[in-house]
């Protein structure tokens, strides 16, 4: 799928855009209960912006996104560095400030698209 920043707003955002793609590919006659829907690598690690400030959105590279995520999070970002573990410690508190909501919308969004058309869906971290 073709995705942007702001499909990562809000997680009924990004299901929106999942499920127009699976309703397109139910009407191909290309889903059944027997499919398997295989997403990729990556799609539910970016939501850890989910709630984010526009200018997170709107940032020019990753190290642009990830330093609003500091500014915008900081006590957040204090706490998460000082359990910061593993070679890169900065991408490792990054991803500590949103690890309970981002395996809660993880759930609720990839069960619910599947559950909602039949399928079985791996999707990525």
């Amino acid at each position: 799928p073709v995705l942007f920043p702001t499909d990562y707003q809000h997680p009924d955002r990004l299901h929106r855009k999942l499920a127009a793609y699976l309703q397109q590919a139910r009407d191909y006659g290309l889903i059944n209960p027997k499919t398997v829907v295989v997403l990729p690598e990556h799609i539910g690690t970016w939501l850890f912006a989910s709630g984010e400030k526009d200018q997170l959105y709107q940032a020019a590279t990753v190290d642009e996104a990830m330093e609003w995520l500091s500014w915008s999070n900081p006590l957040q970002f204090v706490a998460a560095m000082l359990g910061a573990e593993g070679r890169d410690r900065m991408d490792d508190a990054h991803l500590r400030i949103k690890a309970r909501a981002m395996a809660r919308d993880y759930q609720a969004l990839f069960g619910g698209l599947a559950k909602e058309f039949g399928v079985t869906l791996v999707a990525g971290s």
